[in-house]
């Protein structure tokens, strides 16, 4: 099981109120990180990059804080200047992603 399955599954639920701040922002630069492996390792499936994605939805969902979610935004953005053109078109479809679920708290 690929695992940010496990953060999907806890992320999804009704578990808003046990996500902090501080746990939302450790654990979104780890799944952030995510991005190169799914694009280039061993994960490189369909399934993994809708998985990764809707674990992204699911963060900023959680997050009620402006500097989280500004930080999210741009770890995202950040994994676009990658040398490798998966990489940075797998990001860029994550980012797109996070705004058309959340375009309006991202906005703040």
């Amino acid at each position: 099981m690929f695992p940010s399955e496990y953060m999907d599954i806890m992320l999804i639920g009704n578990m808003t109120a046990f996500w902090r701040t501080d746990s939302l922002r450790q654990i979104s630069e780890i799944l952030i990180l995510q991005i190169p492996f799914v694009c280039g390792g061993l994960e490189n499936s369909s399934d993994a990059k809708t998985l990764l994605q809707t674990t992204y939805e699911a963060l900023v969902d959680c997050a009620s804080d402006d500097t989280v979610l500004k930080s999210i935004n741009l770890g995202i953005l950040m994994q676009t200047r990658s040398e490798d053109p998966r990489v940075r078109l797998f990001a860029l479809n994550c980012a797109v992603a996070v705004w058309v679920a959340h375009g309006g708290k991202m906005l703040g």
